[in-house]
């Protein structure tokens, strides 16, 4: 019989295509959670070797850490994972476990020897017969590049997660709500946007789209014809011009509306409250206010550190730059 617990040390690491994230979390008890530490470094978009490069910022980003007695988790994301939830024909786990291959095949757009496939039963609706079931798939060659980032540096992953299941953690951990409500949480990164609608126990639907902050330095880059550095630095500035970059917002809007129109009609025309925004490229002047006025909704920014302790050694200043971007970190924190 343990009557004391040792505290839980948890370090959830967000490995992405121009940031390394990470950020500790100590549980204490049932609902007692501190963050103790964070650090981000940046991956070096000149070196031609992404995964070196990748490697460098990982390494950087952990030195600031003790890792003995911490339990790491990691996640993967981007157009090499697929997630859906799909309705299986059965309602054992044995035959949903046996019907697998067949039922995944239809939604998983490779063939299915070329991906680590991963499911979870998340209701089972037996007056039809049917089941609810969350399919994650993610490329086998990409999941191994990620082992080995890992390994390099002697780290030996407690759990690996989707980009899109951690951020929902992170939002649903501290959301106090009966299961009607529908979240939509959108995390623009540098090349690829994620959009997530989901209610807790209900429908998950997410899709990446080819959009980013790359897509805004990509036009200034072309109209202005200057280069593309000096570009990216003026888009980091908040020296975007509306007309240049309009385009760009545009397809934004488009994609989002098409999400919400297809998640509005999959699950009963229930609507939607906000849109929740996160990632680096949801700091780009004036996407906030533009997605606010046309979609009619109010747009707020992810603050997944709301009901969180933080320690007095965390540098404040710093901590509140990169808050509304370290949803996926805290995610996978959470997850220990």
């Amino acid at each position: 019989m343990r009557l004391f617990r040792s505290p839980t040390i948890t370090l959830g690491l967000d490995i992405g295509s121009h940031n390394v994230k990470a950020v500790r979390l100590l549980k204490e008890g049932a609902s007692a959670i501190r963050l103790t530490g964070f650090s981000v470094a940046e991956v070096d978009q000149n070196l031609k070797n992404t995964f070196e490069a990748t490697l460098s910022a990982l390494a950087q980003v952990i030195k600031d850490f003790e890792l003995k007695n911490t339990r790491v988790v990691t996640s993967l994301g981007g157009h090499n994972l697929v997630i859906k939830q799909v309705t299986f024909p059965a309602t054992a786990p044995k035959e949903i476990e046996s019907s697998l291959p067949w039922e995944a095949s239809k939604y998983i757009p490779r063939t299915l020897d070329a991906v680590e496939l991963k499911y979870q039963i998340k209701k089972i609706n037996k007056g039809e017969k049917t089941s609810e079931v969350l399919l994650v798939a993610v490329d086998k060659e990409y999941f191994q590049s990620h082992l080995n980032l890992l390994s390099r540096l002697n780290m030996q992953p407690w759990i690996i997660d989707a980009n899109p299941l951690a951020l929902a953690n992170a939002l649903l951990a501290f959301c106090r709500d009966n299961g009607e409500k529908n979240h939509v949480l959108i995390d623009l990164g540098a090349s690829t946007t994620t959009i997530s609608i989901f209610r807790r126990g209900g429908f998950f639907f997410t899709r990446d789209i080819s959009l980013g902050g790359k897509s805004f330095t990509q036009a200034m880059n072309e109209n202005y014809k200057m280069d593309y550095s000096r570009a990216e630095a003026f888009k980091k500035e908040g020296k975007i011009s509306f007309e240049v970059t309009r385009p760009v917002f545009d397809q934004f809007l488009l994609e989002i509306r098409q999400s919400l129109l297809y998640y509005d009609t999959r699950t009963g025309h229930k609507g939607f409250e906000e849109i929740i925004i996160t990632g680096g490229t949801s700091q780009i002047v004036g996407l906030a206010s533009f997605l606010q006025e046309n979609l009619n909704l109010p747009v707020n920014y992810f603050q997944p550190l709301k009901n969180i302790h933080i320690d007095e050694q965390v540098p404040l200043e710093a901590l509140g730059k990169w808050e509304s971007q370290l949803g996926v970190a805290i995610g996978l924190a959470l997850r220990g």
